[in-house]
């Protein structure tokens, strides 16, 4: 397999993507980070890599790292340095104060379970969306 398939294979987020966003395409990053030695360095040390000799913005430098070591066998899919992640969402269209009283309200129903044990918080990248 080339390093064209080996990239389209191991990425979710395209070319287009990644080349408007970091000046580069997954086949040059992979054959850049080869070129660097970056199958023997630490995930800290691939993203110190990135930052300071090519300039990739903090967000790319994890997503290129990541990407980088899922293709190279270093890392699965779901994989943390702490073993494996998964989450589950929901998004709920209505309005951020309807879905805060229906938390709340929940919150305070003896027969309801704990919907709301946090804060409503704004995400910092997608401000109209909301992390409990």
């Amino acid at each position: 397999m080339n390093e064209q398939e080996q990239a389209r294979r191991s990425v979710d987020i395209g070319d287009t993507a990644v080349k408007a966003s970091t000046g580069k395409t997954w086949a040059e990053w992979f054959a850049i980070l080869d070129g660097a030695g970056a199958t023997r360095m630490s995930h800290k040390e691939i993203v110190t890599y990135l930052g300071e000799h090519h300039q990739v913005p903090e967000w790319w430098q994890q997503m290129v790292t990541v990407t980088y070591e899922q293709s190279r066998g270093l890392r699965e899919k779901h994989e943390t340095p702490g073993g494996f992640q998964v989450s589950v969402t929901k998004t709920i269209a209505v309005p951020v104060d309807k879905l805060r009283s229906a938390l709340c309200a929940s919150n305070q129903s003896r027969n309801g379970p704990s919907l709301l044990k946090g804060r409503l918080e704004p995400q910092v990248q997608a401000p109209e969306i909301y992390s409990v």
